[in-house]
């Protein structure tokens, strides 16, 4: 089970949340928390990376409150939990489930964007797939093309598995899944560079996919390095697939 290094457990996240002052609740038949912030946005359904923990998942909460953008958030199902990446995948379904009841009972809008990070990504594609009449668009963030490929470029496998399926199959699930993605990629993702990226991005269904390129020091740091402009990139992408217009900016005249 090679994969397991890739399956998410963050952990209790409350205590961050708290730590912060934001609001929160557990989710009901589902192993997460629910931040609701304003009803203009879909609830963005987060599965963190491999690497993260509560306080930067409490970060990226904090930062899409701000934009008045509510998310649920999965506390994942460690290795010791599951057993293959088909039941860590059955557990992050059964919490989008959970997600979308949770976001009807809020009076929230109906369809919900699966976010996730890295190995999250590919939770959060394989439940846009899976729950594709639920699902307005997709954002994946330092996503990955075979799941053997990326674990041997970050050091976790040492050769390929002969005759292994992929256990993710990303590009496959890319090729079936509708509704627009956007890709959030670091410049300098030595483990997936974007021109490896490509050959997922090319598989998107929909001509209002976007693939952003992030100046930033690697897959970890995306965040951190946009800035601002991160929350404002998922922002506009979900404005566009809401029909609204873009916001405007001031000239620098204007401004003057």
């Amino acid at each position: 089970m090679k994969e397991s290094c890739l399956f998410t457990c963050i952990g209790d996240i409350g205590q961050e949340l708290d730590r912060a002052s934001i609001s929160w609740q557990p989710i009901e038949g589902g192993d997460g928390i629910l931040c609701l912030s304003g009803r203009d946005y879909p609830l963005l359904v987060y599965f963190p990376g491999e690497w993260e923990g509560p306080e930067a998942v409490a970060g990226l909460v904090a930062q899409m409150a701000g934009a008045g953008i509510g998310m649920a958030v999965w506390k994942g199902c460690g290795p010791g939990q599951c057993r293959g990446a088909e039941e860590w995948l059955q557990a992050a379904r059964r919490f989008f489930s959970a997600a979308a009841r949770a976001a009807e009972k809020a009076g929230l809008p109906e369809k919900l964007v699966p976010m996730g990070l890295s190995g999250g990504a590919a939770a959060a594609l394989d439940c846009g797939l899976a729950f594709q009449d639920k699902v307005l668009c997709l954002v994946l963030e330092s996503a990955f093309v075979d799941t053997w490929d990326y674990l041997e470029a970050a050091g976790e496998l040492n050769g390929r598995p002969e005759g292994a399926a992929d256990p993710f199959a990303n590009r496959e699930k890319m090729r079936r899944f509708k509704p627009a993605v956007l890709f959030l990629q670091s410049q300098m993702d030595k483990e997936v560079p974007p021109s490896a990226l490509e050959w997922l991005v090319c598989e998107s269904r929909s001509k209002a996919s976007q693939f952003q390129i992030v100046p930033s020091g690697g897959r970890r740091d995306i965040r951190e390095s946009a800035g601002p402009l991160y929350t404002d990139m998922i922002r506009r992408f979900l404005d566009l697939r809401l029909g609204r217009r873009p916001r405007r900016h001031r000239s620098w005249r204007e401004r003057g």
